[in-house]
């Protein structure tokens, strides 16, 4: 009886703690704090910037008119660049052809935009870092069907020697 007696006095015990609280007061739900978003770095402009990166955004190298972006110190996008010198390339199909010390034939276009007045480039800033390109009268020779497109671009503190964009 003893046991039985302990028993209920144990299982009465525990009902009691288990079931009640000393501390009447709810946490608050915890808010999620907003996303840092990222403030885009205010542009460069081409005579402030120490270093440049092209990347060709889009082509229609056939018709001579190209799309570049324009990168420089902190990846801030380049503005105000004026002074550039294009090449444009043109191979026809493969195999058509002959080659002469392992180059194959080809045929390129030379235009500079040094200054405003001397210009054969049609260059247009579309957006900061953007420009879209255009050359005029360009006429390729019959059986081109690959392009490419090789840039450079000054500026006083910068010079982004010739490469192919891709």
């Amino acid at each position: 009886m003893k046991k039985s007696i302990l028993l209920l006095m144990g299982i009465g015990s525990l009902a009691l703690v288990g079931c009640n609280s000393d501390d009447d007061t709810t946490a608050a739900p915890v808010e999620p704090e907003p996303p840092v978003s990222e403030v885009p770095e205010s542009p460069i402009g081409i005579n402030d910037t120490t270093s440049l990166t092209a990347q060709l955004v889009e082509s229609n190298l056939e018709k001579g008119t190209f799309t570049i972006a324009l990168t420089g110190d902190d990846d801030r996008v380049v503005t105000g660049a004026e002074s550039m010198n294009v090449m444009l390339f043109g191979y026809p199909t493969w195999n058509s052809n002959p080659t002469k010390y392992a180059i194959a034939w080809h045929q390129g276009q030379l235009y500079g935009c040094e200054t405003e007045s001397d210009c054969a480039l049609d260059v247009v800033e579309v957006s900061e870092g953007t420009y879209s390109i255009a050359v005029d009268n360009i006429v390729w020779q019959q059986h081109m069907a690959n392009y490419k497109v090789a840039m450079e671009v000054m500026g006083d503190n910068v010079h982004l020697e010739y490469g192919y964009l891709e």
